[in-house]
């Protein structure tokens, strides 16, 4: 059957002070994850968490892998849909540090707004 709801929607309870840590995971990927025009990755990190009020530091590296990511995003997914918009703020925040957006942040923020039942339109240079 075509139309027929083919899921119910779920609606978390969680709030991002709960889930201090898999924002910071989140948060220090992207701030990682492209080298960043005359600022360091610690001032692109405090750029996204800034906002969100919570006090949290860059995770380095090397201690994040896929088995990490997949529980950060897993609480995350468990966020109270208004916090979700938050959180996508405190992303752009973190990539737009440097002032430049580059493809790779730029597609982990529409994965991850994907993933959280959240998405973005598509970001166009100007």
């Amino acid at each position: 059957v075509v139309f027929e709801k083919s899921k119910i929607p779920h609606f978390g309870k969680k709030n991002l002070s709960a889930c201090k840590h898999s924002v910071a995971v989140l948060l220090s990927i992207l701030a990682h994850s492209n080298s960043q025009d005359g600022i360091s990755r610690k001032q692109a990190f405090a750029a996204g968490i800034e906002g969100l009020q919570l006090s949290a530091t860059l995770i380095d590296v090397g201690e994040i892998n896929f088995e990490v990511l997949n529980g950060a995003l897993d609480e995350l997914i468990e966020l109270k849909p208004l916090q979700k918009p938050a959180l996508l703020k405190a992303c752009v925040s973190c990539i737009a540090a440097d002032k430049e957006f580059m493809p790779i942040e730029v597609e982990l923020l529409r994965a991850i707004a994907a993933v959280l039942d959240c998405p973005v339109p598509p970001l166009v240079a100007s």
